[in-house]
């Protein structure tokens, strides 16, 4: 499946300051690349076969099967955390730019889950509940933010079907979340590829994904139904998973920690950073959108503390060209630049200016520069480069720089991150 980024052979023409202006035609472009992303993903012969290989590290396309779409499987839109955010920065898209040519497109994917009995949509639908995944969002807890999303186009939050998907999902599989170190923060209880450190049957291994995969769905609804329990439960997450990963040297995350013995994994993996920038914003703009729902001004203070110094590390740890290395601390030759974290950083700092939260002054020209840096990773044919593939926490720096990048690694995070640094940056006038 060709994923049709038309931006790699416009770099030029779109790589404009925040100081430039903005003129029609720049608008015209990008509402054409976004399109052309559109056609690629629906109406592509080659949809992605997953190997064993790609298989090793939990990607979604393998757990779950795929509903046949217009006599195609599903591929990168598989149910999970990359399909997720590809729907997610869809209906972003759509909104932005009126193409409302994509929403039917968008219902046969969302509906074909919802008759597959492989997926967990099918008992979603159904208000039936399955056992619990290991992790908090990867799985269950993530991709019916698609629905809240069609339920909102829909002007029909007040109830049906894809509400009941979105609500069980937020009271069952993330507000019962099973698995909590004593502060109510998600944990798992297996650890990755970490030697040597066991988990305590409560599950005492915070991985720095889940802060968002396990609360973007919730802070939305936070805002949207003004549930003070969700609310809740986004900055109980801020906090709680800024406390046991940040290094506070560098303001930074590293992948993993272990409650149970008090250790940090080895590394500062980017694309967990880059989780966590994404959590940080939505936790944010939940925040603005609802601040009834968050009474307490020391935490909020907090969770804006939080943000800020992630995203002055983030610039601090910027690559010359405007991307991000593997290991965010780590500029060595293994430590590859990676594109689904330049991605993520770009659309999150970029988020955290229009929404306030973050100096125009001290970081608009991150953006820009980590505008450029991402462009030089999208093909003259559309395809996206440099994606690291699915990563659980692994033992040493070496580990992480032999993941591979293959061009079915872009789901997990790279094409629906690209996708969101797009609209994102069209929607702060940077394009």
């Amino acid at each position: 499946m060709t994923w049709f980024f038309a931006l790699g052979a416009h770099t030029h023409s779109l790589h404009v300051t925040h100081e430039q202006s903005h003129t029609h035609s720049h608008t015209q472009c990008h509402s054409h690349y976004h399109r052309a992303v559109f056609h690629s993903i629906f109406l592509a012969h080659d949809p992605v076969t997953p190997s064993p290989h790609t298989c090793s590290h939990s990607t979604l396309v393998c757990r779950f099967s795929c509903p046949i779409i217009n006599g195609r499987p599903c591929g990168m839109m598989a149910w999970g955390y990359g399909g997720a955010l590809i729907m997610d920065g869809m209906y972003e898209s759509a909104k932005q730019f009126g193409f409302d040519d994509w929403y039917p497109k968008l219902d046969e994917y969302l509906n074909g889950f919802i008759q597959d009995k492989e997926s967990p949509g099918y008992y979603m639908a159904r208000n039936q509940t399955q056992p619990y995944d290991t992790a908090v969002g990867d799985f269950k807890g993530l991709y019916p933010i698609a629905y809240l999303n069609r339920a909102i186009h829909a002007g029909k939050t007040s109830g049906g079907q894809d509400m009941d998907i979105a609500w069980l999902t937020a009271n069952h599989y993330i507000i019962g979340w099973p698995h909590r170190l004593p502060d109510g923060t998600f944990s798992r209880t297996v650890g990755g590829d970490w030697p040597g450190e066991k988990s305590t049957p409560q599950g005492s291994f915070v991985w720095g994904d889940d802060q968002t995969m396990g609360t973007m769905l919730i802070a939305r609804m936070a805002a949207l139904f003004k549930d003070p329990k969700l609310a809740a439960e986004v900055t109980r997450q801020q906090i709680g998973f800024a406390e046991r990963l940040r290094d506070p040297h560098d303001g930074l995350n590293f992948h993993g920690y272990n409650d149970a013995d008090g250790h940090v994994s080895c590394c500062k993996w980017s694309r967990a950073n880059g989780w966590g920038m994404l959590g940080h914003i939505e936790a944010i703009q939940s925040q603005q959108a609802y601040p009834d729902g968050y009474p307490n001004a020391t935490a909020n203070a907090a969770v804006a503390t939080i943000f800020t110094q992630h995203a002055s590390a983030a610039k601090a740890s910027q690559a010359p060209d405007g991307r991000w290395h593997q290991l965010l601390n780590d500029s060595s030759p293994g430590s590859f630049l990676e594109t689904s974290t330049t991605a993520m950083f770009v659309s999150a700092i970029a988020r955290g200016i229009r929404f306030g939260a973050l100096e125009k002054s001290k970081f608009s020209d991150t953006v820009a520069l980590g505008w450029t840096g991402l462009v030089s990773t999208i093909l003259p044919n559309g395809t996206v480069t440099g994606v690291c593939c699915g990563t659980g926490i692994q033992p040493s720096a070496e580990a992480y720089y032999e993941r591979p990048t293959f061009y079915g690694c872009s789901g997990p995070g790279g094409a629906g991150a690209v996708l969101y640094a797009a609209t994102e940056l069209a929607k702060g006038g940077y394009l």
